[in-house]
């Protein structure tokens, strides 16, 4: 009875520390306009655009601090309907400055800004990890060109300017609860471990 007593304490805390800790959420940021576009130097105008980055909320960053607070993206895709949807290749991350009330897209650690959206209220207490309702703001091109791949070529697409209001959101991605399946793994593996005995 002590043995299975020491057994039950010993899985209770340590799948405690261990479950907890995988407790991460993927948060999705969406950027969507009408743009003018360059692609590997040809200029396109006019093209609908629908850029999705996705990042893990564990990573997000406030060690800046003044506000500034980002998440470098696991991945980053950029749909520009006919003209093709690319992979961007290069690290990047999404930034949100509480302060001045601005949100962008950024090289990595929120290196050189590829664009910025206008300011507004709604970002002066978002966090970059929860859910934001739509907002559409004006945007502004920084003119950093982003390393793209369509899957058979690499490239470099840069937007000249944007030509209506962008909109963003952010949503949670509908992921598996992580902690029930944690501890059902810890509690089957050291049931296991106790019929060996």
């Amino acid at each position: 009875m002590f043995a299975l007593s020491r057994w039950l304490v010993v899985v209770f805390i340590g799948g405690t520390v261990f479950c907890s800790a995988t407790q991460a959420q993927t948060i999705q940021y969406t950027f969507g306009g009408n743009v003018d576009v360059e692609i590997d130097g040809t200029v396109n105008s006019g093209v609908d655009f629908q850029l999705v980055a996705t990042a893990n909320t564990d990573n997000i960053d406030t060690s800046f601090g003044g506000g500034l607070i980002f998440v470098n993206n696991d991945a980053v895709t950029i749909d520009f309907g006919a003209l093709g949807l690319f992979d961007v290749t290069e690290a990047t991350s999404t930034f949100v400055n509480q302060n001045t009330n601005v949100l962008g897209f950024a090289e990595e650690n929120v290196g050189f800004g590829k664009f910025d959206l206008g300011s507004d209220s709604a970002f002066s207490s978002f966090d970059l990890a929860t859910e934001l309702p739509a907002v559409e703001l004006s945007a502004t091109s920084n003119g950093q060109g982003i390393a793209v791949t369509d899957g058979a070529t690499t490239g470099e697409i840069e937007f000249t300017s944007f030509l209506s209001p962008v909109s963003f959101t952010s949503s949670a991605s509908a992921v598996p609860e992580p902690s029930s399946m944690c501890w059902i793994g810890l509690i089957a593996t050291g049931g296991l471990m106790r019929r060996r005995r």
